[in-house]
């Protein structure tokens, strides 16, 4: 099976995550940056799991999963260490057309977690479609290690320029072409310039085309 990497907004939506262990609260912590309303419902929680939703305020549920406990929910984890209750948690969610990842059983999963890389607005999924998620992440490391510390910074900045020419160069030839230099800017520089460097390409390519009659 195939599984397409599909980005999707999950803030203020309801996320179900069925256990209270160490494999519940890294899919917790995985999940945090992305702000969903998160509830757990679990017989126990881990000492980790209590202390990290007082602190962001996660809804913690103790008692056995049932049937009307996944209606509303946007997506469902099961993360239990009982293959019965991810297998039964898996069907009703397939039963009702609610996306489920049940941890380690990607026959029972409709979706699939990846090895993420985020920095700010950067976000990179990086997936073997549940092969070998170790080879995942590795991948993940190699990435990491040549991504600079200022990602998310070099990222705001060319995001800029991106609005720059799409608001200053009307015309549709030359501002595929201004995309198109801003893009070898990048490969070129390898994501290591100065903001000086970054205000020439602008003077030369973006403000240019307003002189010639492109704003």
């Amino acid at each position: 099976m195939n599984y397409f990497p599909f980005f999707i907004d999950i803030e203020d939506k309801q996320v179900l995550i069925i256990g209270g262990g160490q494999v519940a609260l890294r899919k917790v912590e995985k999940l945090l940056d992305f702000k969903p309303n998160l509830r757990v419902i679990a017989i126990d929680f881990c000492d980790e799991l209590k202390n990290l939703a007082k602190e962001w305020h996660i809804e913690l549920i103790q008692k056995e999963v049932e049937y009307a406990d996944i209606k509303g929910a946007f997506c469902v984890i099961a993360a239990t260490d009982n293959s019965l209750v991810n297998s039964k948690v898996s069907e009703w969610c397939k039963n009702s057309n609610i996306p489920v990842n049940v941890v380690d059983d990607i026959k029972m999963c409709s979706f699939i977690f990846p090895a993420l890389v985020k920095k700010d607005n950067l976000c990179i999924g990086i997936s073997t479609n549940g092969r070998n998620p170790e080879s995942a992440k590795y991948i993940k490391e190699i990435i990491l290690s040549v991504i600079p510390e200022n990602i998310s910074h070099i990222v705001e900045l060319l995001s800029g320029q991106r609005e720059k020419i799409k608001k200053n160069i009307s015309d549709t030839i030359q501002r595929k072409e201004a995309f198109f230099k801003l893009s070898s800017f990048i490969r070129e520089s390898k994501l290591n310039f100065s903001e000086q460097e970054l205000n020439e390409f602008e003077r030369k390519y973006i403000d240019g085309g307003c002189e010639n009659g492109n704003s």
